[in-house]
């Protein structure tokens, strides 16, 4: 009986690491895609060639990170009870 008393707090905790590490991460991605994409560190390690690359695909990035930092919110649809 114990321990199903306190598997509540500890789903809790879990749920909350795993919701800061996911959000820790869509910030980074947002940082790489976004302002710092023309760097020649983040260019080669996001596989582009040349600083000419990461011009021509500069916008792309940005408007990619802002989707990953905002993601739309997704409809689902709702199953009815049988």
């Amino acid at each position: 009986m114990g321990c199903c008393i306190r598997s509540p707090r500890i789903f809790s905790t879990a749920d909350t690491i795993t919701a800061t590490l996911s959000a820790a991460v869509h910030v980074l991605i947002f940082y790489c895609e976004s302002l710092v994409w023309s760097r020649p560190a983040v260019s080669k390690r996001l596989g582009l060639e040349s600083a000419e690359d990461a011009e021509i695909t500069g916008v792309f990035a940005y408007n990619h990170g802002c989707y990953n930092l905002f993601p739309r919110r997704r409809r689902t649809r709702r199953l009815r009870a049988l």
